[in-house]
């Protein structure tokens, strides 16, 4: 219900762009080249989002950072049951693993819903991660698009440039703290004010979904090893 009320909330401010407010259009317009903006931050539920407008490209990047009462196998549990990412994280349709690489390298689709009359937008992603060590308590995910693997499909746009960083630290017994920031061109025909707006949501509510799913018992009571290792044995 709650991503049902934040699509709507979405769809209401990208169809009233005529009768956006005026703080709201001077905040699409920040120079290139500046700081990080506070753009969410819920000290509540311990969840914090920032954009920042960079020189040469079309669009924001962000960066986030939630805390999450888990650890690193409910996290590798979560983050790597990918036919389970349409439950939690932000307008997606389709997620599936089309290659496991090695036990810290795989290739894998995912398909997000778009707003309005826009087609969805779909990707290949290229994930490399580097685990936690016993000399480095942290672990860390680079993600990429990869060009060229699977032919685009039909009324779907392939995004060509996506690039994110994840890091996950532990920073007690059963808490993890989780910081990504990346950078997401959409492809195609789409008004730079409204990829800024989902920018600004998107990483905040994947945030809620993934706090909820660690509460889950079909993660946090799991007996069964993630497919891929956040922590080398």
């Amino acid at each position: 219900m709650y991503k049902k009320l934040l699509l709507v909330g979405y769809l209401t401010l990208v169809s009233q762009d005529g009768f956006a407010d005026e703080n709201d259009i001077n905040d699409f317009r920040t120079p290139f080249g500046t700081g990080w903006q506070l753009e969410k931050e819920d000290r509540t539920r311990q969840i914090s989002s920032h954009t920042r407008q960079e020189v040469g490209k079309r669009f924001r990047s962000f960066k986030g950072e939630v805390i999450v009462n888990a650890s690193m196998k409910t996290m590798a549990l979560i983050l790597f049951n990918f036919d389970n990412y349409p439950k939690w994280f932000w307008q997606v349709r389709e997620a599936h693993l089309l290659q496991k690489i090695s036990p810290t390298e795989f290739i894998w689709y995912v398909e997000h819903d778009a707003p309005l009359n826009l087609p969805n937008r779909d990707a290949i992603l290229h994930t490399v991660i580097d685990p936690a060590t016993e000399n480095k308590p942290y672990a860390t995910l680079h993600i990429n698009t990869v060009k060229n693997y699977l032919p685009e499909r039909q009324g779907i746009v392939r995004i060509q440039e996506e690039e994110l960083k994840v890091k996950l630290t532990p920073i007690s017994a059963s808490n993890i703290k989780i910081e990504i920031q990346g950078y997401v061109d959409p492809s195609g025909i789409v008004p730079v004010w409204a990829t800024n707006l989902v920018q600004k949501s998107a990483p905040y509510a994947s945030a809620l979904g993934l706090k909820r799913m660690t509460n889950s018992p079909r993660f946090r009571d799991a007996l069964e090893e993630p497919l891929f290792q956040l922590v080398r044995n």
